[in-house]
């Protein structure tokens, strides 16, 4: 099949490539559901030889971009072992194109997949949806354990690295990459908050609407948070260390791991934060903790009811 779409390539008619037979073998189930498939693809693959790869690679990336614009062909139709509907089979056809490029490459971006695209995350993000809505549970679970994903920059446009295997740990969410401001961004360097539009009451009309259990159980989580203190969930503070921190986890950090370093932020917070009907109560939680931290430095407290008094919050407390 390679060979043929090789072939094939210089012609501006040619037609694209005949993937029927292996698009009704991998529209069933992801390959990653049984473990040892990736791995023995993965091996098959090393002994081939960079020039083999190459054109492999490149006919399968080929086939993932066309995937969702791409009806299945009229052979092989009654090859279903199973019975998923027609998104599930693109979900599990998508997903195994997929894999199937890791196993012949190791990594692959998300600016090759979706080459011509101005923003790649969008399209990423659609695609992960359709995973998630469409394949098992087991199958999904079974992809985000299997692949790897990294955030990077390239230049001043985000990007995705994908790959098999590697670390098991999450990194910790990085909002500027999120909120797509560049590393050199003028907005990094403005010590005032970035407000998000999108409000804690709008995220959980959101999670309640799609019935999720893992937007539910965040949602449960933050829900004594979100309704008292609304704002700090989509108020965004830049820290002296180039990080950007919700309102939200600054204070939750703070209660859990109250080291002097998360006192001054959230000290920082209470100063410029626009928490509304929620900035007492922020400051009031902020006084609580204080109060409770028999470990806290004398420098570090002093600051922070200095922050209080300032603010017209050290009397009534």
């Amino acid at each position: 099949m390679a060979a043929r779409d090789r072939a094939t390539v210089m012609s501006l008619t040619a037609p694209p490539s005949d993937d029927d037979l292996l698009r009704a073998l991998l529209s069933v189930h992801p390959l990653c559901s049984r473990g040892p498939i990736i791995g023995f693809l993965a091996d098959l693959a090393s002994l081939a030889e960079p020039d083999e790869r190459a054109p492999l690679r490149a006919l399968l990336i080929g086939l993932f971009r066309r995937v969702d614009h791409t009806p299945p062909g009229p052979r092989f139709a009654e090859y279903r072992p199973s019975s998923p509907g027609e998104p599930a089979r693109y979900a599990a056809y998508g997903a195994n194109l997929l894999l199937l490029i890791l196993c012949v490459s190791a990594t692959v971006r998300a600016s090759e997949l979706f080459e011509g695209e101005p923003e790649v995350t969008e399209p990423w993000h659609d695609q992960a949806l359709l995973w998630r809505s469409q394949l098992t549970n087991e199958g999904w679970s079974s992809l985000v354990d299997t692949v790897t994903l990294d955030r990077l920059w390239h230049g001043t446009r985000r990007d995705i690295r994908l790959g098999i295997g590697g670390s098991e740990d999450v990194p910790v969410v990085d909002l500027y990459w999120t909120l797509d401001i560049p590393p050199e961004s003028t907005r990094r360097l403005a010590d005032v908050p970035i407000n998000h539009h999108l409000h804690p009451d709008m995220l959980r009309k959101k999670a309640w609407f799609q019935c999720s259990i893992q937007d539910d159980l965040v949602q449960h989580a933050l829900e004594p948070l979100s309704q008292a203190i609304g704002h700090s969930v989509s108020t965004l503070l830049p820290s002296a260390d180039g990080e950007l921190l919700a309102a939200a986890h600054v204070l939750l950090r703070l209660w859990v791991e109250p080291t002097p370093q998360a006192y001054r932020r959230a000290a920082k917070a209470l100063q410029q934060a626009p928490l509304a009907d929620g900035h007492r109560l922020f400051a009031l939680l902020l006084r609580h903790r204080l109060r409770g931290d028999a470990g806290v430095d004398a420098t570090t407290a002093a600051h922070v009811i200095e922050v209080l008094r300032e603010l017209g919050y050290a009397d009534d407390m």
